[in-house]
């Protein structure tokens, strides 16, 4: 299977609240702008050299695809704005005036983000799994929400691979809860496990330690409550445990999301932990709709578009990885592998 095969195989779009946020005249700019394989901090980098002034943005979009996002920026002196936008624009990056805004962007702001996503290169054999798995996540309408790469780009595994799921809950326990470890440390002296762009973990080297340890202590909870049930462990480049949804029953798989749907029981796994972020181990989407068809791009396989609609904080590559199978045809990029 393929994932941003090409740029329009990953749409995003942010709906943001934007009638409270207009106002009739201010120093502030709200732009939408729709860009091509360019990162957040590529496209802020352009604006603050271009507007040579504060820009505030929602949230950080996947470089390879095509986003629509919002930004605010504070400006100084109204004249030359258009010319300034004009300049910008290219066949890459769209920028589009919208008006003035009351205040500079926040996460209230933000509503949801919608994704259109194509995934490509699928075996016919396994195409059946893949519907299943889309069937009975869209039943219950919610996903373990783990960070992904985006936040947390590991280069090394974290723990030896194939371990038994008792080993890893060990493993995890061992790595937050000795008084020799600390995860702010560990993002630090491993720095190479990380993205180059290491000038940018670095500033928010806080907020990386604490998405690795949200990821490891959902996983180690999955852990418990998955029990016999086969699970996927992805931890090439981050850290997360997935129940594998094909040998799951949908009323199995209810009970583990219903599990982790109580707050009082949230509350009481976490509270032995590092765990510090007020952040829910499950997220909600709505609207989910597929369909599938031959690929184009690829001779006698076939590729899957999904729609769906996701709360702000998480991350539709994640969902994307608990409808995945167990990979006995598709080739993956970064495979999982599965603990019975």
């Amino acid at each position: 299977m393929k994932i941003k095969y090409l740029p329009n195989d990953f749409l995003v779009e942010e709906i943001i609240e934007i009638n409270n946020l207009l106002t009739l005249q201010s120093n502030i700019l709200l732009l939408k702008i729709t860009k091509k394989n360019i990162s957040t901090l590529k496209l802020i980098d352009i604006l603050n050299k271009e507007f040579g002034t504060k820009v505030s943005f929602l949230g950080m979009k996947d470089k390879y695809s095509i986003s629509t996002q919002y930004v605010t920026i504070q400006i100084q002196k109204v004249e030359k704005i258009i010319d300034k936008i004009k300049k910008i624009n290219n066949s890459n990056l769209s920028l589009e005036l919208i008006g003035f805004a009351k205040e500079n962007l926040k996460s209230v702001h933000l509503i949801a983000n919608k994704f259109n996503i194509t995934l490509r290169d699928i075996d016919e054999k396994e195409i059946e799994l893949y519907i299943k798995n889309i069937q009975k996540l869209s039943t219950i309408s919610c996903f373990f929400n783990y960070y992904d790469t985006q936040r947390i780009r590991l280069k090394k595994h974290i723990f030896p691979v194939a371990l038994t799921k008792e080993e890893i809950k060990k493993n995890i326990e061992k790595f937050l809860f000795s008084e020799k470890t600390k995860i702010k440390d560990y993002i630090t002296d491993n720095k190479e496990e990380y993205s180059t762009n290491f000038r940018f973990i670095k500033k928010r080297e806080e907020e990386i330690a604490k998405s690795l340890i949200f990821n490891l202590n959902l996983s180690r909870v999955v852990l418990e409550k998955t029990n016999n049930i086969p699970v996927k462990v992805y931890q090439k480049e981050n850290f997360l445990v997935i129940p594998s949804l094909e040998a799951l029953s949908l009323d199995d798989l209810k009970k583990i999301f219903l599990d982790f749907s109580t707050p009082e029981d949230n509350k009481r796994d976490f509270s032995k932990s590092l765990f510090t972020q007020k952040r829910n181990p499950i997220a909600f989407f709505n609207n989910m709709s597929f369909q599938f068809s031959g690929d184009e791009h690829h001779k006698g396989r076939l590729k899957i578009e999904l729609n769906f609609t996701l709360p702000k904080g998480s991350f539709a590559t994640i969902l994307i990885k608990h409808i995945i199978p167990y990979p006995h045809y598709s080739k993956l990029k970064y495979k999982p592998y599965i603990i019975d």
